[in-house]
């Protein structure tokens, strides 16, 4: 049940809290967002097994998410670094954790995952790169089901992520919705992504239901 509930949690929870954490250390550094993510969820299934689920786990999750954030943030002074934006707001306000309790605002949550699902889709990233990006780090989806959305291999598809990965860091993408024809373009490739998640939701190439309501 914990182990089940960890890989729903997972593909539910994981891009929200990757899109925040990416918004507060920067594009360039979403791994670190992704490693404090990937921690928070390895405490859970050592949490839970010892001490049960809890009544609100997602809750949970985002407890324990903004506690080694702000243990980061503290430690390595990453906020002098990385974001000029929340380095500001955090002088001016003088309190890292209220500033990283305001990010997991339900609106805020969802204006980050909006503004990097956009940023995904950066024109200087490859098309196909940029939808399997955004599967894998946004969306939960592991990288044998994005290949079989793509009907090729999954090494292919890792170089696809990586080359993203690679693009965002030396390009500067930075996490923003565009205006104009530049946000048209990116809609698109914003579309074609969705378009690619709810076809595995709806007939999953690799679960034992055929309709994944997750």
């Amino acid at each position: 049940e914990i182990n089940s509930l960890a890989d729903h949690l997972f593909r539910r929870e994981s891009g929200k809290m990757v899109a925040v954490l990416t918004r507060l250390f920067g594009f360039s550094n979403y791994d670190l967002a992704r490693d404090i993510v990937q921690e928070t969820l390895l405490s859970a299934l050592h949490h839970w097994k010892l001490h049960g689920i809890p009544d609100n786990p997602t809750a949970w999750l985002y407890s324990v998410a903004k506690n080694k954030t702000i243990d980061w943030l503290r430690r390595e002074k990453l906020v002098e670094k990385h974001s000029d934006e929340i380095a500001y707001q955090m002088s001016r306000d003088g309190a890292i954790s209220a500033h990283v309790d305001s990010l997991f605002l339900d609106h805020e949550i969802e204006d980050s995952v909006l503004r990097m699902m956009f940023a995904c889709c950066h024109p200087a990233i490859p098309p196909e790169s940029q939808i399997a990006f955004t599967l894998k780090v946004l969306c939960g989806l592991n990288t044998s089901e994005i290949a079989r959305a793509f009907l090729t291999n999954k090494e292919t598809i890792a170089k696809r992520i990586y080359r993203a990965g690679e693009k965002i860091r030396q390009e500067g993408i930075e996490l923003e919705v565009p205006q104009g024809a530049a946000l048209e373009n990116r809609l698109n490739m914003v579309l074609k992504s969705l378009y690619l998640l709810f076809n595995e939701g709806y007939s999953s190439s690799g679960s034992d239901n055929h309709i994944r309501r997750d």
